[in-house]
């Protein structure tokens, strides 16, 4: 019955990297603004990082799988997904650097 609210299992695999990657960046946010230095920012995502893999961990090696032999949807989520975690890891930088951390 599953197959009568998606097409395909790939959509199933969008829609939970989709999930995935919101409840991580919406705990990172939450926590941003108790953080007073890029260390403990970049602390915070790293331990947020490591409860989201903890909780999909078991799943992973599909992930894996998956991503070299589905269709680019998949891929398109995964590569916005790493760009926008690398943009956010290169600005707590910058601002360590700018703080003299």
């Amino acid at each position: 019955t599953i197959y009568y609210y998606i097409e395909k299992k790939e959509d199933i695999l969008v829609s939970i990297l989709k999930f995935g990657k919101a409840r991580l960046f919406s705990k990172i946010e939450k926590g941003m603004d108790k953080a007073e230095t890029a260390s403990k920012k970049i602390d915070l995502i790293i331990r947020n990082h490591m409860k989201t893999v903890k909780i999909v961990g078991p799943i992973i090696p599909f992930f894996a799988h998956s991503l070299a032999s589905t269709d680019s949807a998949t891929r398109d989520v995964m590569a916005g997904f790493r760009e926008e975690y690398l943009h956010l890891l290169e600005s707590i930088i910058e601002e360590g650097i700018k703080s003299g951390e």
